[in-house]
């Protein structure tokens, strides 16, 4: 376990970010079960109140990729509440045709440099990795990020593997 200093540790310290990758589940499943317009209008709900949800933390909406949100925050501790309040909320949220099959997202959190604009750096790319490796309402975090949380967010997370990266 490593040691937190008591005042709360910001992650935006030389030019780092926490960038957030937020990815809607199932959204191919989606576009087949309700058909293309049906489908897009739940994606745009979906990111839109994603974004929503993820500006009243402090993050600022840097892009969206087909059913992805990327967000980058200055805070770890606005990332991850943010990412409790998207879990929570979108199922609720977002009424789909299915009741048995709730849109749902999977989050992906990675701190590192990322220049103005710039979807493709290794710390995104990180990021879009763990979103992707990451279950239906589950939010993966790297070591970095979960260095940086506050406590309380530190009190729940839990180590699942170890992934090296050349």
């Amino acid at each position: 376990m490593h040691k937190i200093p008591k005042a709360r540790r910001k992650s935006g310290k030389n030019g780092e970010v926490l960038v957030s990758v937020a990815d809607v589940v199932g959204s191919t499943r989606l576009y087949e079960e309700v058909g293309d317009a049906d489908a897009q209008r739940s994606m745009s709900a979906t990111l839109g109140v994603g974004r929503d949800i993820s500006e009243a933390h402090h993050g600022e909406t840097k892009a969206e990729l087909g059913d992805e949100l990327m967000v980058v925050f200055e805070d770890a501790g606005d990332a991850a509440a943010s990412a409790c309040d998207i879990h929570a909320k979108i199922p609720e949220r977002i009424a789909i045709e299915s009741p048995d099959s709730p849109i749902t997202m999977r989050i992906g959190m990675h701190m590192g440099p990322v220049l103005e604009n710039d979807t493709g750096n290794e710390t995104v790319k990180i990021a879009q990795w763990a979103a992707s490796n990451a279950k239906s309402e589950q939010t993966l975090a790297t070591e970095v990020v979960i260095d940086s949380l506050p406590r309380i967010f530190q009190a729940v997370s839990r180590y699942v593997d170890d992934e090296t990266w050349n």
